[in-house]
């Protein structure tokens, strides 16, 4: 009987290890998950950010070849 009784208590013993091993397991994963969603969100609002100072660069752009032309025609004239 006691070896029967010390074979289900190393076999209680070993369940709970093995359910504590997956808790443990299961929250890395999460915590995982969460990382790499918040990871994500962060790359996506870099690129928009991104986007945006291309954007404002190109504008900027636009705006210093329309002055660049507005000042050249007013030149231009001058010289006539």
């Amino acid at each position: 009987m006691t070896d029967s009784k010390a074979v289900l208590v190393k076999k209680l013993t070993s369940d709970k290890v093995k359910r504590k091993k997956q808790s443990a397991l299961r929250k890395r994963n999460s915590l995982r998950q969460a990382n790499l969603k918040k990871d994500s969100a962060d790359l996506c609002q870099l690129r928009s950010m991104k986007k945006i100072l291309w954007t404002n660069r190109e504008i900027s752009l636009s705006n210093e070849d329309d002055n660049e032309s507005k000042r050249v025609k007013t030149e231009s004239c001058r010289l006539r």
